[in-house]
């Protein structure tokens, strides 16, 4: 009959590495979960903690090789005794995880490495590889949505671009031959005796007359040329003047601070941003008032449009624009992240709206 005291230490000593492989996979565990730190700075970490769990913690070093780059523990050597494992994501090799011993141990299952190693080494590699997978799909994800980003707004640019050519031809073609057909209308007007074609030519100056008014009209909605000549906060100015006389609401403005001459992708969104909003509020939130402040800070441009409407939940509206592929406010959104600014929305239903739309001047080109 064997003598029990053996056995029980050797049942304590495997207990002892099963705590520490636990250890070591929570530890991994809890690294590869943060959603803010980049692949290097986990692979830096979990390196560190791998040897922990092996039997010769003191002798035992870790490296990992993801698309040839190395991060190595404190301890790590180059070695005979070794231990190795490839790293799979997406269904491709990219690496490999290895550890070593960096003096010799004693004769275990695998060299000097107990069977219970090589599995806790397998389970490692493979969660290092779900996480790099998930990562680099992550970073797909966002090297995309930027392409978007700037597409839109690359769009919203070229859209003003042809809109303000539309506007300048309308206005310097058509509209000034109008306007000359109106002065000649007008000399004959003088010249004709009272009776019926000088009735109809007082008519067809009347029609000339809706037709100009027209479009100087469509000339401003094309593109208002105060936006260009006189900068956005007359733009947003002359856009809170049609807001009250088209629907009737109590539209105000606050301009705080020195304006600056914004480069045309920043003036371009922010103005377009103002006139959704203010679209939005004139349709859809039942307000009898609204309110934008336009405020030229050292850092940055803030506009906000307030109104005292029905207001809506953020959430929801969210949802069933990214369901339907909508655009409006939520497109607006992705194009001030582009340039480096943002969107911020406070609602809720009965409580009314507040959109704050942001560019950081300190990081954009301006012309002065």
């Amino acid at each position: 009959m064997s003598d029990p005291e053996p056995y029980q230490l050797q049942e304590k000593r495997q207990i002892k590495e099963r705590v520490k492989e636990l250890g070591c996979l929570y530890h991994i565990s809890r690294l590869i979960s943060r959603r803010d730190a980049t692949l290097f700075e986990i692979l830096d970490e979990v390196v560190q903690v791998i040897p922990s769990a092996w039997q010769f913690p003191e002798l035992a070093g870790a490296r990992i090789e993801v698309d040839g780059h190395s991060h190595c523990s404190a301890g790590f050597v180059a070695s005979h005794w070794l231990q190795q494992c490839v790293l799979i994501a997406g269904g491709r090799t990219v690496g490999t995880l290895t550890v070593i011993y960096s003096e010799e141990c004693p004769e275990q299952d695998e060299g000097p490495f107990l069977f219970e190693e090589r599995n806790l080494l397998n389970t490692i590699a493979q969660q290092l590889g779900e996480v790099i997978e998930r990562i680099k799909a992550e970073e797909q994800v966002r090297i995309y949505q930027n392409k978007m980003r700037a597409l839109a707004a690359e769009l919203a640019v070229s859209e003003q671009r042809e809109r303000r050519t539309i506007a300048e031809g309308l206005h310097d073609r058509i509209g000034q031959s109008m306007a000359m057909l109106n002065l000649r209308l007008g000399a004959a007007f003088q010249m004709l005796p009272d009776g019926e074609s000088r009735d109809i030519l007082s008519y067809a100056r009347g029609l000339v007359g809706e037709i100009i008014s027209d479009i100087r009209s469509l000339t401003f909605e094309l593109c208002p040329p105060i936006l260009y000549e006189l900068g956005f906060g007359a733009a947003v100015s002359w856009l809170v003047e049609q807001t009250r006389q088209r629907y009737g609401l109590e539209a105000s403005l606050r301009e705080n601070g020195n304006q600056v001459n914004l480069v045309e992708e920043v003036l371009v969104t922010l103005f377009q941003g103002v006139r959704e909003v203010l679209a939005n509020v004139a349709k859809h939130a039942h307000a009898r008032r609204v309110e934008v402040e336009v405020c030229w800070q050292s850092d940055e441009l803030r506009t906000v449009v307030e109104d005292d409407g029905v207001g809506f939940n953020t959430e929801e509206v969210r949802k069933c624009r990214m369901k339907e592929g909508g655009f409006g406010l939520f497109n607006l959104q992705e194009r001030l992240e582009y340039l480096g600014g943002r969107l911020d929305i406070f609602s809720e239903r009965g409580s009314g709206t507040r959109v704050i739309m942001v560019a950081p001047l300190h990081s954009l080109n301006l012309k002065r």
